[in-house]
């Protein structure tokens, strides 16, 4: 009998939550949103950014999935602290008080908060297989389901003006995860194309995902397309390592994404099962700078409002979320930009059946 298997990895997520924590001695007794200051990581030649703080604590399981609101007062992230099955939580990013919106046996993950906040979707199995459900964001509710269809569907993001939410689908035709569009007004859903984790743009023009090739290297690149699934155009790639995670600068003009197998130390490790850094580029797939250089892995970058940068990190010896605020890309030293040579004309994507880098949940047919 055909059986699928759901691996929930968020990079070596499922190797951090299977593998013992470190133990830091006092557990590091860290104020809320204390400034760490430099990054330990970081090069001689100078800072690409500033005011690196914590905002999560946990000492078991992890904390992943961060996507703050546009007010910048929340953080909605998805974490194993309680459970081996992740659940959905929110917190002020100014306070360690945490809510547990959701508590069920099954799997949540995936969160993303409506444009007026009040609202947040999020990816679930707790009908058996995975589908989108909807609940608010501070009023108490019962989850709504959104799509229902026999396939598995993950990682919605909103429209910015709240009327339609694409997400992924995974094709049993194609075998591969899909992006699919749902329309609120019309309650109809149709396919863009393949790939993984999209974004929608700040102004709801373009979708910014990761998309695998199926020949070569086969590691994950960035790419955007139109709302409409047009001008399918390939931002960022490389043969020797992986882009993941890809979102929008809050003005649009820029993404940051984490990297796979790029890293020195994730090299001589030969960590392709683990995450490596956050790294910055114009949306035009210009001026290419790594905004953290730690030797733990750094992975699940997001935007928030105020300009900085958040992102789950095991830096401590605990995964938590961390946020820092990028230096201006005219200010960063030469010395921290990668030298540009010509590319070969192919699209690197990273092979489900060679990594576990990818962000969540991969589909395998054992």
């Amino acid at each position: 009998m055909k059986m699928r298997l759901f691996i929930y990895i968020c990079l070596s997520v499922l190797a951090i939550a299977c593998q013992p924590m470190k133990n830091t001695g006092n557990g590091g007794n860290f104020g809320p949103e204390e400034d760490f200051g430099v990054d330990p990581g970081m090069g001689p030649t100078g800072m690409t950014y500033q005011d690196l703080r914590q905002h999560t604590y946990s000492r078991a399981g992890v904390d992943i999935d961060p996507v703050i609101s546009k007010d910048g007062k929340w953080i909605l992230f998805a974490s194993t602290r309680h459970n081996q099955h992740p659940d959905i939580y929110i917190k002020s990013i100014y306070g360690p008080a945490v809510t547990q919106k959701t508590a069920d046996l099954s799997s949540d993950l995936h969160p993303s908060f409506s444009p007026d906040g009040k609202r947040f979707a999020f990816a679930s199995n707790r009908n058996g297989n995975w589908d989108i459900f909807v609940m608010n964001t501070f009023n108490r509710s019962t989850p709504m389901q959104i799509t229902r269809s026999l396939m598995d569907e993950i990682h919605p993001d909103w429209s910015p003006d709240g009327k339609k939410l694409v997400y992924n689908t995974f094709s049993d035709q194609s075998n591969q995860w899909e992006i699919w569009v749902l329309d609120f007004t019309t309650n109809q859903s149709s396919v863009l194309g393949q790939g993984l984790f999209p974004n929608w743009s700040p102004d709801g023009k373009k979708i910014l995902y990761q998309r695998a090739r199926q020949r070569g290297t086969r590691f994950y690149s960035v790419w955007t397309m139109d709302a409409d699934g047009d001008n399918v155009t390939e931002i960022v790639h490389d043969n020797n390592w992986a882009a993941i995670n890809p979102t929008w600068s809050p003005d649009g003009s820029k993404i940051v994404f984490a990297t796979v197998f790029k890293s020195m130390v994730s090299k001589d490790q030969n960590g392709k099962e683990r995450g490596d850094d956050i790294w910055m580029v114009n949306a035009d797939g210009t001026n290419l700078i790594r905004l953290t250089t730690h030797d733990k892995p750094d992975w699940n970058p997001t935007w928030g409002p105020d300009g900085r940068v958040y992102f789950s990190s095991n830096r401590n010896g605990f995964t938590n979320i961390w946020s820092v605020k990028p230096i201006s890309i005219d200010l960063v030293p030469d010395e921290l930009r990668p030298v540009e040579q010509p590319l070969p004309n192919i699209n690197p994507a990273v092979n489900l059946n060679q990594t576990d880098a990818i962000a969540l949940p991969q589909k395998i047919n054992p």
